[in-house]
């Protein structure tokens, strides 16, 4: 649909050129134009509906592959749980007040090695 109401437009333009027309041949003529716009409306919603299911098959570009690889793991077990131990650190607050701001900044580094944890 171009903008919104064009259907209604399109509809009140029709009704204006049939002004000359017998009744029943109005019905039929309008009949026919509805018909029409439900077709066109009906193909175009299924053909959409195919696109859309044709992107949703499609493999999203730059997500493939691990998000967490097994050297990526072994660095984060590396920088991340062993400074952990050492700096007395749980899982939202560390005894020294330096850590938390560095543990943070790891962790967001290594985004998804995190979710398997130390």
């Amino acid at each position: 649909q171009a903008f919104p109401g064009s259907q209604l437009l399109a509809g009140s333009l029709l009704v204006n050129t049939l002004a000359g027309y017998p009744p029943a041949m109005k019905v039929q003529i309008l009949a026919l134009f509805a018909l029409l716009l439900s077709c066109a409306e009906a193909r175009l919603g299924n053909s959409m509906k195919a696109e859309l299911e044709e992107e949703a098959a499609a493999p999203l570009h730059g997500l493939s592959g691990e998000a967490c690889t097994a050297d990526e793991y072994k660095r984060y077990k590396t920088i991340v749980c062993d400074l952990k131990e050492a700096c007395g650190c749980s899982e939202t607050l560390c005894a020294q007040d330096w850590c938390n701001g560095y543990m943070r900044k790891w962790k967001k580094e290594f985004g998804a090695c995190t979710l398997q944890g130390c």
